[in-house]
């Protein structure tokens, strides 16, 4: 705990709010009305009108528009198959989606490591000023793909696969040898697990990943039962359980 001190004009103290807006009133929606949709309370429009500081009514209806477009909800604003998957997923709806896709692809465990990253919003790559060159150049083994999401997943595997070998003083090691957040690395992977968590056992991404490679292959019996993959998906990937 401590006191934070600010400097700022009079004419910007003139247009601050006297309290914080609600949360419902300055973040977005999606997540909230998946929610509502999947427990089956009603239209989230006349729902969310209820609570106390309510959002826009534009607000409510941005947020549906982008989950159909996502796939999440149908042209009657309902929830798809897609859209009952991410209600249960602690993620931003692209990131889900995302994830999703990663079990149909056989690539569930990088893409639940990248979405983790992208949620928790804080860069596993440490800058200090004074330390920029050298930063730059222990990032380097993990940048050779020129993509910062990929960046991101060689840099936890590195740290990960240090601290299986070493314990958690070797992941420490690496973290400074290479301007890596230890705190942020940690995040990822507590977000991680709570991700795959989130699928029951039958129902699980790999599981997914499983049925779709099987029907690829050919399997017999993957062509002889109904699709149960997100409807948003392409027919070339749609899975069978």
């Amino acid at each position: 705990e401590g006191e934070y001190w600010a400097l700022y004009s009079r004419a910007v103290s003139a247009r601050m709010a006297e309290h914080t807006p609600p949360e419902m009133q300055r973040t977005p929606l999606a997540g909230l009305v998946l929610s509502i949709l999947s427990l089956g309370l009603g239209p989230p429009g006349p729902f969310l009108a209820r609570a106390l500081q309510p959002p826009s009514a534009d607000a409510v209806e941005e947020s549906c528009r982008s989950l159909r477009l996502a796939g999440a909800l149908d042209a009657a604003d309902a929830l798809t198959l897609l859209g009952a998957h991410l209600a249960r997923m602690p993620l931003d709806v692209r990131v889900g989606k995302m994830v999703l896709y990663g079990a149909l692809l056989g690539c569930i465990d990088p893409m639940l490591t990248i979405a983790a990253a992208l949620s928790t919003r804080r860069s596993p790559f440490l800058t200090p000023f004074e330390q920029r060159q050298a930063a730059d150049a222990a990032r380097k083994p993990f940048t050779g793909e020129h993509s910062d999401h990929l960046a991101y997943l060689r840099a936890y595997e590195g740290w990960r696969g240090a601290r299986r070998a070493g314990g958690g003083g070797a992941g420490r090691r690496f973290c400074d040898e290479h301007f890596l957040s230890h705190v942020a690395l940690e995040s990822c992977t507590r977000c991680a697990s709570s991700s795959a968590a989130c699928w029951p056992t039958s129902a699980s991404p790999a599981a997914h990943g499983r049925r779709w490679r099987a029907r690829v292959r050919g399997s017999p019996r993957s062509t002889t039962r109904r699709s149960c993959a997100p409807s948003c998906a392409p027919a070339s990937t749609r899975t069978c359980c």
